[in-house]
């Protein structure tokens, strides 16, 4: 017969298992936009190369936007693969200590993320005579979209987080 723990846990898995499916799916459409933003912005850049009257700075702009989408790319497509990765049918401890690093926040990450908002934001002021503005507005927006990320981390993956920490430590007693 079930105890409560164990029906609990099984209720938890299947809930990561739900949110995992609907994380995997939030990565296939964000793959298709930036696969799509990254072939027009390819095009667009071949259209400026052999263009004769471009600009350096349109050419070096289009450049900049295609590098920081492709980065983004990337990291949506690890991010993606760690979470079909995931095989439910693991022993319950290793399970829970894969998965918590998956609602960690990983600093490495993190990184590759600056460094392609800091390579998006010349991108897309480099040419423009108001380049001062549009950092203090890009800058602006992307502090907004920190504290949302991070309102929403706190709200929906620090909770399970917590609950497989939790799991973890019971199952090491």
């Amino acid at each position: 017969m079930e105890t409560n723990k164990e029906i609990n846990l099984i209720e938890f898995i299947n809930k990561l298992k739900r949110y995992d499916k609907r994380t995997i799916t939030t990565y296939y459409i964000l793959k298709g936009i930036y696969a799509a933003l990254i072939i027009v912005r390819l095009f667009f850049l071949l259209f400026l190369i052999i263009k004769e009257p471009s600009s350096i700075l349109d050419i070096t702009s289009t450049f900049l936007f295609l590098l920081a989408f492709l980065i983004f790319y990337i990291i949506i497509d690890k991010q993606q693969k760690k979470h079909k990765n995931i095989d439910y049918s693991e022993p319950t401890y290793l399970l829970m200590k894969k998965i918590k690093k998956q609602y960690s926040y990983s600093l490495i990450s993190n990184l590759w993320i600056i460094l392609a908002t800091i390579i998006l934001s010349f991108s897309i002021s480099l040419s423009s005579p108001n380049f001062l503005l549009i950092q203090i507005i890009y800058w602006s927006l992307m502090a907004l979209s920190v504290l949302i990320g991070t309102i929403y981390w706190a709200i929906k993956r620090k909770p399970i987080k917590d609950k497989i920490e939790q799991l973890i430590k019971e199952l090491e007693e």
